[in-house]
């Protein structure tokens, strides 16, 4: 599990086994999606 704070810590990202999930805001990462996904993709 990760946690995040955005004026408040909530849940960000989960795992077990093969499910992964994870929230967060496409304008807040607007620069970093194409990394976030690059780097999940070579964990597959």
């Amino acid at each position: 599990m990760t946690w995040s704070t955005h004026g408040k810590p909530f849940v960000a990202a989960v795992e077990n086994g093969a499910l992964w999930a994870t929230q967060f805001h496409p304008r807040e990462v607007r620069r970093r999606r194409a990394q976030l996904l690059n780097n999940w993709i070579g964990t597959l």
